[in-house]
């Protein structure tokens, strides 16, 4: 019987469990000292910079320079999935890309990364000059260190898909942008994760 194969667009996310040593993990998180953190924002298309809605996102922010050597993980492994599964036209990682610090309560209820239209050089993430394709997530924290927290992916279908394997330090997750997730109130402790967007040409 020959086995049918799922379509790119039957697969919502990539996972790599524990595959960033603890040191790098450690290394990535030291990129926050002595640097400001803002506050997490949700898109407003009617306010520049975005809002605060704590009911929607409750994060501190740490803005990383695509130069900085943390980008070398995020383009590693959107690549690895890009080629294995979607294969999309990307070429480029937004920068600032993020370092996010989940407190107790903090949470980013369902959401997508898109993100078409250039933001104000007035923004964290300054312009950003073509769509977002793929999203990145590393998750940098060790599970003994925070409660909750948990990435989930939610289908069209309205399935919502958990994945135990990211709990473990240093797991990666990739998906397309344009998928819907969340991350699950902390209830414990803190969560450190890193995440990125890699760019391309608006889809047609």
């Amino acid at each position: 019987m020959t086995q049918v194969m799922p379509s790119p667009r039957e697969i919502f996310s990539r996972v790599w469990s524990g595959v960033v040593p603890a040191d790098v993990c450690e290394a990535v998180i030291a990129e926050a000292t002595g640097v400001e953190a803002f506050e997490g924002t949700v898109v407003d298309r009617d306010r520049e910079g975005g809002r605060l809605d704590h009911n929607i996102r409750k994060t501190l922010t740490v803005g990383l320079d695509g130069g900085n050597w943390a980008s070398s993980l995020i383009v590693r492994y959107a690549d690895l999935a890009n080629q294995e599964i979607w294969n999309f036209d990307v070429n480029q990682l937004e920068s600032p890309f993020s370092l996010l610090r989940y407190e107790q309560g903090g949470h980013f209820d369902w959401h997508s990364d898109v993100l078409r239209e250039p933001a104000s050089s007035n923004t964290p993430f300054g312009p950003v000059p073509a769509e977002r394709k793929l999203s990145v997530t590393i998750n940098l924290s060790d599970p003994d260190d925070y409660d909750g927290g948990r990435f989930e992916v939610a289908t069209p279908h309205g399935k919502v898909i958990t994945s135990p394997e990211l709990a473990a330090r240093g797991s990666v997750v990739v998906f397309p942008s344009t998928v819907v997730h969340r991350v699950t109130p902390v209830t414990r402790g803190t969560r450190w994760a890193l995440v990125g967007w890699l760019l391309g040409p608006q889809l047609r």
